[in-house]
């Protein structure tokens, strides 16, 4: 059996295993952890980078652009809410982030930890810049009564969140 599929039967079966009363929301709570993680950084640590990888991921990532864009459309034209804008914003700059680091592995087997924590910061640093742009949208939005408070502190919490993980990354880089 390969890595792969071990890590994944042991990750499946982990949720099966009968554990203590007092430890098994823990232990749930780390397995759905693990696996949140697994499905979002899949094709990054565990494959190699093919060019069809790499293709698929950048196509990806072009779909995920267009979608984004789409809300953001839908969002001016009052069909979506600023959450709606936000959500699709993190699930766009996390397949960007995946597309660069699997460029990064592709052009260098050897990159360092620092160098990808880099590559992740930077994207990391523009998603931030667009979720500022969106308090900014949802504060002049609500001032014209066009959205509500809960847009305003969406917005806000989605950048809180982002300044979080860049300072998380930039303190694992050691910077």
């Amino acid at each position: 059996m390969n890595i792969i599929a071990s890590g994944l039967a042991l990750l499946l079966t982990a949720g099966s295993m009968v554990a203590p009363a007092s430890a098994q929301s823990a232990s749930d709570a780390k397995i759905r952890a693990a696996l949140a993680s697994l499905q979002h950084e899949f094709a990054e640590p565990l494959v190699d980078v093919t060019p069809d990888l790499l293709r698929l991921q950048q196509n990806l990532v072009e779909a995920r652009r267009a979608e984004l864009d789409g809300v953001r459309e839908e969002v001016r034209k009052g069909q979506r809410n600023t959450e709606d804008i936000l959500a699709r914003a993190q699930i766009y700059y996390g397949e960007l982030e995946t597309l660069k680091v699997m460029t990064a592995r592709s052009k260098s087997k050897s990159i360092s930890e620092k160098e990808l924590l880099k590559i992740r910061i930077a994207v990391r640093s523009d998603a931030l810049a667009i979720f500022k742009e969106s308090i900014e949208e949802a504060k002049s939005r609500f001032n014209a009564g066009e959205v509500t408070s809960t847009d305003v502190a969406a917005a806000k919490a989605a950048g809180l969140k982002a300044e979080i993980m860049i300072e998380t990354l930039k303190q694992a880089a050691g910077k």
